[in-house]
């Protein structure tokens, strides 16, 4: 996967969210009964500080003591005294600052938002991403932005603009794969996919079962787009959401990984769904993955297929609460 956080130095001694507040009381001379009575936190609370405190707790902390680096207490950030005892951390990079800064604007701790990641690579390294043990992959902040839909990707990345998106769209781009075509300004028209009767009949006739056409620039070329109905991608993918794809030929050549609206026939019952399309051990047949867990895998014969698109591109209504 795709590595978009890396620590810049490497890690000479680790410290936790604890030793590094006992740290600081220590060099300020202040007793952890005295900081607790200050901070109107319970006795024993420093004891039980952990890595994903509560969002209330560190409010009383700023504001009994706002001279304390909260940031650095809590593992992704520096400071300068650590260097005297010679417990280097990992610096965690800006995007990594500002991921933890939104994940605690929406109210997640850590730990709650890592035991959705149905991904347990994916949920360990998030683990020790704070500390910097290790590094953050993509799909964690395409995860947190999935679930909340203001969260702004592009402020996480970059820095640019702010936390949460104004009321609008977000558009996402969903598949890896890059169109020779020009991406400017394009009309993807919108279908109504429920009026025919299977996705093999929308392809082949384009002049039907129109709904309206969008306007997107930048972005590439795409044959159509369609609502989402369902709730396999959630929470990447939610019923209502609006998808657009290009339309696919050969069934035999599809790229592994990507996502796909699909089209197909078992036991004389039709299907259309939006599955990650994965390599089957089964001869002459494709395995079909959702993202939410609650839907298992399933392997499908390549000629009962009746019509595929690659998802290109996500688009989602939002508005700010």
């Amino acid at each position: 996967m795709l590595k978009i956080f890396q620590c810049f130095s490497k890690i000479k001694k680790t410290m936790t969210a604890k030793e590094r507040l006992k740290s600081w009381l220590k060099e300020n001379k202040i007793t952890e009964a005295a900081f607790e009575q200050k901070s109107g936190l319970s006795n024993g609370a420093v004891s039980k500080f952990g890595e994903s405190p509560r969002k209330e707790t560190l409010d009383k902390i700023k504001s009994a003591y706002p001279e304390l680096d909260i940031a650095w207490v809590l593992g992704f950030a520096q400071q300068s005294h650590e260097g005297k005892e010679g417990n280097d951390i990992c610096i965690t990079s800006p995007i990594a600052k500002r991921f933890f800064e939104v994940l605690e604007l929406v109210g997640e701790t850590l730990t709650s938002l890592s035991n959705e990641i149905p991904n347990f690579t994916a949920n360990q390294e998030l683990s020790d991403a704070r500390t910097g043990r290790n590094e953050i992959q993509i799909d964690v902040v395409g995860y947190l932005c999935a679930k909340y839909p203001n969260v702004n990707a592009g402020y996480i990345i970059t820095g640019i603009g702010e936390p949460f998106n104004k009321s609008g769209m977000n558009i996402n781009l969903i598949s890896g794969t890059k169109s020779k075509e020009p991406t400017s300004d394009q009309e993807i028209i919108l279908y109504d996919i429920n009026a025919a009767a299977n996705l093999k009949t929308l392809l082949g006739d384009k002049t039907r079962n129109i709904l309206g056409k969008i306007t997107i620039p930048d972005i590439p070329k795409c044959d159509g787009a369609v609502y989402v109905k369902g709730d396999s991608m959630y929470p990447l993918l939610k019923s209502g959401d609006i998808i657009a794809y290009k339309e696919v030929h050969n069934f035999d050549n599809v790229v592994k990984g990507e996502m796909y609206l699909i089209s197909f026939e078992l036991d004389g019952d039709e299907y259309l769904t939006v599955k990650y399309v994965n390599s089957s051990d089964k001869v002459g047949y494709i395995k079909l993955v959702s993202y939410n867990l609650h839907h298992d895998p399933m392997d499908i014969p390549i000629s009962a297929i009746y019509a595929m698109a690659l998802v290109k591109v996500s688009i989602r209504m939002n508005t700010m609460r």
